[in-house]
């Protein structure tokens, strides 16, 4: 066998910020458009997914569950706000679907999906003691920003 020459991998993107909400449900948190594709079009179809809603930019979010209780659709919600450029707001509307409703429109640009079908929306108060405290203890150590 050659050597496997790493550099001439396509470059993958850093993973995603991880979460684990109260009932120790995972929850990624994509960090820039191209994470955020990577992050929809590579999940479970029957996992969650969020995003902030109305025109309000901010990241993809995978619930890795696909029966995630109330209470982790509500910190999954705030996580998804609080990582949205709605964090100084003051209530963040979030839409709330499966992977499977998601679609990759040809030619796209990056982050930019659509979805089919019937959306939930969650309103919740960005919290940033929230998201400190759901935050996922080893991936801080890999995650300076």
């Amino acid at each position: 066998h050659p050597p496997l020459l790493h550099s001439s991998k396509p470059h993958t993107p850093a993973p995603p910020r991880r979460f684990y909400t109260h009932d120790h449900v995972l929850v990624e948190v994509g960090k820039n458009s191209r994470q955020n594709d990577h992050l929809t079009l590579t999940a479970r179809k029957d996992y969650y997914w969020m995003h902030a809603g109305g025109e309000i930019p901010g990241s993809h979010v995978v619930i890795h569950s696909n029966h995630p209780s109330e209470q982790t659709l509500q910190e999954a919600a705030v996580l998804t706000a609080y990582y949205s450029k709605g964090r100084q707001m003051n209530r963040v509307p979030v839409d709330v679907l499966t992977v499977g409703q998601m679609r990759k429109p040809k030619g796209a640009k990056a982050g930019l999906v659509t979805f089919s079908g019937p959306a939930r929306t969650i309103t919740v108060v960005p919290d940033a003691t929230l998201a400190a405290e759901l935050r996922d203890q080893e991936d801080i150590h890999h995650d300076a920003d």
